[in-house]
Parts: structure tokens; C-alpha cells; sequence
């Protein structure tokens, strides 16, 4: 079957990311998002799509070796992000999506303790931040539950910190502060993803699907959406529905980490959770708008990078348009897709690519990574271009 201009692009694409990818492993730790674990995952999934096992002899390699990197380390960063929190998720999806076999599952069992007092330490700070905090262990341990059934003790504790925590808006909603970003140590009503509130929304939507403390988890969700509703802003002068932190007006980029698609997304997954379809009708009406916003300077994506960048945006309408079907999901993933091909620079980075934000702050390795680099720019181009689902997002809280 002739491929079209589309596919060929994509095609090209992903065969120079993973023959960068075969180079020696760089010296970077075994974290998913900013670590080895992210090409792991990507090889993995591009020996499917390729059908190739050369790509899945290398991502089995690189997996033993990560291995052996976490039995050398000293001490251990829980994190989901920078840790192993993200890292073990990961390995339980690769069992669950028959890549690896589920004796890997032994490997991480011992681990389970370490998380709990992790996740622990993180709430006695009241940190709750999904990349570095104790939201991103709940997910975490929330994948091992069906294993290792004691861990709803965890998860409960979790939910009952996210109660305590909770601070009424005195409108019959209630917030969550967060410290992440303010160098002055000040607490904000982040209403993000990877450091917001979002992800708490997102993590007890999945925690009410489980089965854990359903009751409890429905009435955080009816105080948390109420807030966030009153937060809309218009967006004839913002350009954005919805800003950064609450009660600031502001335009807030179109991203995974921050912005509309996020507040969309919760309120899409609280609304199946707590069975209101009229908080599914409004992330209907967002996600809507959110398909006009063509303009990549005011969206402010400058990179192709999943956090922040163009095949982030994309993964969101591939997602939505599987579970809904609508035309105009497909057709702005198609937009975004092409614009992850546009957005190669020939010559920088791999394959054209290099993270564009903050780059004093990401290391030369991380051009490689799952967040930040092009691990997550081929796994999204390779669902964009099979019928491989792309159940990886659920480390991004999509899935």
C-alpha cells in the first residue's frame, strides 16, 4: 500500500530518532520522563511498529542495564518524574501491554515499602506536585494495587491528606496550594498538570474508577471542579479559557503541562467519574475551542517536545478522538502532527530536534527523553502513524 506524503514524513522521522537512539547509552539515570527509561519505551514501541526485533533486542539491553544502574545507586529518587516512580510505572506497562513478561513485576515488588514512605515524606511537606511530589506516587502505587492489594491503605491516606489539605473558596469549592514555582517560597493555586491541581483531579478520577474510596473521592472531585470552573477567563482578551494560577488572568500556552487542554481533560474525566454530563459538556465546549487555537507563537509552542510542545498538544486530540469519534479531534491531531514535522531543525539536536525552554537546565541527555526530547516525539508520531494504541499516555495522565 503507497504511503502518503503524511506517512512518509513520519516514517523517515522515527527510523533517524531510533538510529540515534542505538548509540551508546549516555550517562543519565534510569528515570522515565528526563532518564533512560523513556528511549526504552519508545524502542519498545517502534519494534512493533516496525515489526523488527533488532528494536526490541536493543530496549531489552537497555533495560537490563537499567536495572543495573538501580542496584548500583546508593540512595533513590522516588519522584515519578526524576525517580523511580515513573520508572516502575512504566515497567508494569510494558508487562500489561505484553513487552516484557510480568516476572519483572518481581523485580519492583521489593520497592512497594520505599514508595509508601516516600509518598509520606512528600505529604508532610504538603507536596503534591504530580512530577516531584506525592500525587505522582499515588499513580504509581495505584497501577501496583492490583497486585499487591495493601497499598489501598497508602492510597487512602493519600486521599485523606487531599482532604485535610483542601481549602474551601468559600463559594462551595475548594482548592489545593502549591509552592513549585515560586522562588520566594509563597504558596499559589496552581492550576496546571505537572505541578497544579489538575493532576490531583486526574489521579482521583482514576482512583474512583479502582475502586478506592469512591464516595470520597466523588465529593473532592464536586469541590475541586466547582473551583475550577470559576476560573475561566475570556478569551477574546486572553486568548486562553483558563490561566496558570488562579485568580491571575493570564494567556496560558496550549501544552500538557499547562493551559487548557489540561482543564479540558479533568473536567472530561470528573464528569465519567461522578457521572455529570454537564461537566463533560463543558470539556466538550473547551476541547471545541482548543481545536481553533492554530497560532503557534500565541500558544507559545516552540519546540516539538511533549510537555510543552507540539506532539503533546497532538497526543490530547488523539486520545480524545478515540473515545469520542468527533471529526474535529482527528483533524487538529493531523495539525499537530504535522507541525512535530515542521518544527525539525536539520542539523540540531536528534533528528532535528532540541528542546527549546530552558535549555541551561536540561543536560544534553535529556535531548533524548521522554519530556523533553525525542522519545516522546517518536512515540507519539508512531501512533499517529499505526494502529498501535497509544495507551503509553497514561504516565501523562491522558489514559
Amino acid at each position: 500500500m503507497r504511503m502518503s506524503a503524511l506517512q512518509q514524513q513520519i516514517s523517515l522521522r522515527l527510523a533517524e530518532i531510533a538510529g540515534a537512539l542505538s548509540d551508546a547509552l549516555p550517562e543519565s539515570g534510569p528515570a522515565l520522563y528526563i532518564g533512560n527509561m523513556g528511549e526504552v519505551l519508545f524502542l519498545m514501541y517502534y519494534s512493533r511498529y516496525t515489526g523488527e526485533d533488532q528494536w526490541y533486542d536493543l530496549a531489552g539491553a537497555r533495560l537490563e542495564q537499567i536495572f543495573e544502574q538501580i542496584e548500583n545507586q546508593p540512595t533513590y529518587e522516588g519522584a515519578f518524574g526524576p525517580g523511580l516512580g515513573g520508572t516502575f510505572f512504566a515497567i508494569e506497562h510494558l508487562v500489561k501491554q505484553d513487552f516484557i513478561d510480568e516476572s519483572a513485576r518481581d523485580s519492583i515488588a521489593m520497592f512497594d515499602d520505599f514508595f509508601v514512605k516516600f509518598m509520606h515524606l512528600r505529604l508532610q511537606k504538603n507536596d503534591f506536585d504530580y512530577f516531584s511530589g506525592a500525587t505522582g506516587i499515588g499513580a504509581y502505587l495505584l497501577e501496583r494495587l492490583p497486585f499487591q492489594p495493601t497499598l489501598s491503605d497508602a492510597l487512602e491516606q493519600l486521599l485523606t491528606a487531599f482532604e485535610q489539605d483542601a481549602q474551601p473558596d468559600g463559594a462551595g469549592g475548594f482548592f489545593w496550594k502549591t509552592t513549585f514555582s515560586r522562588p520566594d517560597g509563597a504558596s499559589e493555586i496552581n492550576v496546571g498538570l505537572t505541578h497544579g491541581m489538575l493532576s490531583q483531579v486526574l489521579l482521583l478520577t482514576r482512583l474512583c474508577k479502582a475502586g478506592v474510596a469512591p464516595a470520597r473521592c466523588r465529593t473532592l472531585l464536586e469541590g475541586a471542579v466547582s473551583f475550577l470552573l470559576r476560573q475561566e477567563q475570556d478569551a477574546a482578551q486572553y486568548y486562553s479559557l483558563f490561566p496558570n494560577v488562579a485568580g491571575f488572568p493570564t494567556t496560558s500556552r496550549l501544552g500538557w503541562c499547562y493551559g487548557d487542554l489540561g482543564i479540558a481533560l479533568g473536567l472530561y474525566r470528573a464528569g465519567q467519574a461522578c457521572e455529570r454530563p454537564d461537566w463533560i459538556e463543558k470539556a466538550m465546549d473547551i476541547f471545541q475551542y482548543t481545536t481553533t487555537r492554530r497560532d503557534l507563537q500565541r500558544n507559545m509552542v516552540k519546540d516539538a517536545a511533549f510537555c510543552h510542545g507540539a506532539c503533546g498538544i497532538a497526543q490530547f486530540f488523539q486520545r480524545m478522538y478515540l473515545e469520542t469519534d468527533i471529526p474535529a479531534f482527528e483533524n487538529t491531531h493531523q495539525y499537530w502532527t504535522q507541525q512535530v514535522l515542521n518544527l525539525a531543525r536539520p542539523g540540531a539536536g536528534i533528528a532535528g530536534y532540541l528542546p527549546h525552554v530552558a535549555m541551561e537546565h536540561i543536560p544534553p541527555a535529556n535531548t533524548r527523553s521522554l519530556l523533553n526530547g525525542v522519545s516522546g516525539i517518536g512515540l507519539s508520531l508512531i501512533c499517529a502513524d499505526s494502529d498501535i494504541p497509544p495507551d503509553w499516555d497514561a504516565c501523562f495522565l491522558l489514559s
